[in-house]
Order: structure tokens, then sequence, then C-alpha cells
């Protein structure tokens, strides 16, 4: 049985570097969860396009070094530059509607705050930004994008809507209610 080369995403830029040494919880996830060891193989993307093969050099408790191999210009981006525009949702509902958005080939993404939504206090929303940009770095790993998507400040409706109006290419994610 063929083995699973695990896709991960490197936020320092790849091109013309040999030896990668990975992030903490990225090194986490890799020798604990996936247990990998010296000597595998990994892809390794940095979202700006294309991606790298890679061979596990040297790995102990909280560190994991890469040495890269071939770049594959691969072009897995839709070219359609679509932006949506999405309401801030409760619990998973929101985390669940990035991580589509991601795999449907959004380019960017403007979380919304809408009547509905649940206020939040600038250390949560900062809190929640980074989860989200976790969701959709997470969700181009999975998914095969090379290109990672943006993913913008949470706006006000009416400013949402005049950036949406600048820019054409733009869905909304609307809930609508029939009251019968």
């Amino acid at each position: 049985m063929a083995r699973h080369i695990p896709r991960v995403y490197c936020p320092q830029p790849l091109l013309g570097q040999a030896l990668v040494t990975l992030t903490e919880a990225t090194a986490h996830h890799l020798l604990r969860v996936l247990r990998i060891k010296a000597g595998m193989s990994l892809i390794l993307f940095d979202g700006s396009g294309g991606e790298h093969n890679a061979i596990v050099q040297n790995c102990d408790k909280h560190q994991l070094t890469v040495e890269l191999g071939d770049f594959v210009a691969a072009q897995k981006e839709s070219p359609l530059r679509l932006r949506l525009l999405q309401g801030v949702a409760r619990g998973e509902h929101m985390d669940y509607a990035i991580a589509k958005a991601v795999e449907l080939g959004v380019a960017h993404i403007q979380p919304l705050m809408l009547e509905r939504s649940q206020g939040m206090d600038a250390k949560r929303l900062a809190k929640k930004q980074q989860h989200w940009q976790a969701i959709v770095q997470s969700a181009s790993e999975q998914c095969g994008r090379t290109i990672l998507p943006s993913l913008g400040e949470v706006l006000a409706l009416q400013q949402g809507l005049t950036t949406a109006a600048e820019k054409p290419s733009a869905i909304i994610s609307w809930a609508i209610r029939q009251i019968v």
C-alpha cells in the first residue's frame, strides 16, 4: 500500500533555501500525530504558488529540519478571483464556512459583523482571526492549493458591501429566512 505524503504549509519563503526548519506547531503535528521520521518525504508550500518535494533530515522533540528538493510549479488555482463576504457565525459554523470556501477556490474571505452576529471585544476578535487563519492554512494543505487565500479583518456590513462594490467578483453568503 502506498503511503500518503503529508503536505505542509510553511510561512517562510522557500525559494532559494536548501534546509528549512519548520515551526514548533508544525513540527509537533508531524512528529507526534503523523509520526514522521528522518528520511521520510514531505511536500512543502509557502502559499505563493507551487510546492517543493522535501526529505526530513533531522528531527528531535521540538524541531524538524527538512531538505528541499525539486520545485513543482503546480497550477492548482481557479482562474476566477472570487471574494466571499461571510457573516460571522457562532461556534463551528464560521470555521466550516471558511474551510469550504478555501476548498472551493475562493481567493479572499471577508468576515462581516452583521446585526445578529455575536459581538466580540478586540482581544477575542484577534484570537478568532488567528484561529480562522489557521483554518485557511489547514484547508489549503488538505485540498492541495498552492496559493493561500487571503483573510480580511472583520468589517461592518456596510464597509464590506462598499468594498465588494469596488471589486465585482464577490459572493455574498446570505441566510434568508422565510416566515410562514
